[in-house]
């Protein structure tokens, strides 16, 4: 098939027919914290470990103890009172809460230590590790594990689009409920749930190729998958109709356009099988000091502006396409290592991926411009998603606008990254200063086609016991 494409003026590219290959996107906001074991929140990215929430079981005290509370703020043991007189109430099952509450234990032996030291959160201590300040094990975030509790974090994932070069990460929204114990070399079970972004400008750029507009997408395919390091297993993930307006719909062979249910409904038979239909995130405030004048897309922003080009109720693209995100199998089993350390989940890597350096031309160690320690991400090809879904991929997106265009993005486990401006590691790639010593990591939060290896501390994790 003849494929044609065109350039945006932000340097992206879109397809009028399926096929063409490539990468782009906006940069995601990085993670939030996950919980400090049982009650305790671990707060945004690396807070307190505990902080606000009640150290034992419901955070009281104590069972049978005086009544007083663990911690200041709700901290375990960090000046929290011993109970009423300073009887020493329990601060969990067994933890002593401590004279006048200092170095109070809150669980059986765990030391909860100021803000969660590597102390145990929950009742008998059996809480997620609190780890120095939130973070949990090997540097992982604070998870509430083993007890059925949900981890909900931003979780980056790196993408290709099906025209250009280019590399970005979007804001995938992760999910992950561990169902038991973490043990050395044993079994779990894993729920996990999440939240796709489909970029804004692709929508942007549909309303300036289709006539009128488009208000909604059919998701010809949309995976990501769940892997995890410190275990074996993984969770596919798939657009879960039952979150997406309007979802489910059948049409008629003619007039396409025409919904159905049954072949009489239709003017030419049959009535065909169902697809998977998203309204476009929109507003139709057009008007002066309106949405969409505010995003330079109102009436009096000019004959190109979505507004005007729009047909009636004129309206403009107001955000990223979120699709809600389900594993079709249910729960997946996950096969523990032998620890110690953590298990932290993350989306998979593509097996096309190259990480650098590597003889790929893009690689900097071979005259390209992705530094060492960068990823260089699989390309993007619609191929035929309807009759083919294995070939959408681990993580791959496939969005078919009103028929005229067809997105494809690829993805692969990775963040927004830069390189290190000097130092010993100058020119690598990096996710932030602290892998540059000496120097800056520069680059991130631009659209530079680095993507590198998401940093362990920003994933949710469980502790292996």
């Amino acid at each position: 098939m003849i494929r044609s494409c065109f350039c945006l003026s932000v340097g992206f590219c879109l397809m009028f027919a399926i096929g063409c290959d490539s990468s782009s996107g906006d940069d995601g906001p990085g993670g939030s914290g996950g919980d400090a074991g049982s009650g305790g929140s671990a707060g945004m990215d690396g807070g307190v470990g505990g902080s606000g929430g009640m150290a034992g079981a419901g955070g009281m005290a104590g069972a049978g103890g005086m009544g007083g509370t663990a911690g200041a703020g709700g901290m375990a043991g960090m000046g929290g009172m011993a109970g009423a007189g300073g009887m020493g109430g329990m601060a969990g099952a067994g933890g002593m809460a401590g004279a006048g509450g200092m170095g109070g234990m809150a669980g059986a032996g765990g030391m909860a230590g100021a803000g969660g030291m590597g102390g145990m959160a929950g009742a008998g201590g059996m809480g997620g590790m609190a780890g120095a300040g939130g973070m949990g094990g090997g540097g992982g975030m604070a998870a509430a594990c083993n007890d059925g509790a949900a981890q909900t974090q931003t979780v980056q994932i790196g993408c290709t689009n099906g025209v250009t070069t280019a590399q970005s990460p979007f804001p995938n929204q992760m999910i992950i409920t561990v169902n038991e114990a973490v043990l050395a070399n044993q079994t779990f079970t894993v729920d996990a749930s999440g939240v796709g972004a489909f970029p804004k400008f692709f929508l942007d750029a549909a309303q300036s190729t289709v006539p009128g507009g488009v208000r909604s997408a059919i998701v010809e395919g949309f995976n990501a998958t769940v892997e995890a390091t410190g275990a074996t297993g993984s969770i596919l993930l798939q657009a879960d109709p039952a979150g997406i307006t309007p979802g489910l719909i059948s049409f008629c062979t003619f007039p396409q356009a025409q919904t159905c249910v049954v072949d009489g409904d239709c003017v030419v038979a049959p009535c065909l099988p169902p697809v998977l239909v998203a309204d476009v995130p929109i507003s139709e405030d057009c008007g002066p000091g309106g949405f969409c004048e505010n995003i330079g897309q109102g009436t009096s922003d000019g004959a190109a502006a979505q507004c005007n080009i729009t047909a009636a109720p004129a309206f403009c693209v107001s955000g990223d396409l979120s699709v809600p995100l389900s594993a079709p199998g249910g729960p997946e089993a996950f096969t523990a290592g032998a620890g110690p350390g953590d298990v932290t989940f993350d989306w998979a890597v593509d097996p096309n991926t190259v990480i650098c350096p590597d003889a790929n031309a893009r690689c900097a160690s071979s005259g390209g411009t992705i530094p060492d320690g960068a990823l260089i991400l699989p390309l993007s090809i619609y191929g035929d998603p309807v009759n083919n879904p294995a070939s959408v991929g681990l993580n791959g997106i496939r969005l078919n606008v009103a028929g005229a265009l067809f997105v494809a993005l690829q993805c692969s486990a990775g963040s927004d990254g830069g390189a290190c401006a000097a130092g010993a590691n100058a020119g690598l790639g990096c996710g932030s200063d602290a892998d540059c010593p000496g120097s800056n990591c520069v680059g991130v939060g631009v659209d530079d086609d680095i993507i590198v290896p998401t940093d362990p501390a920003t994933l949710p994790a469980c502790p292996i016991n």
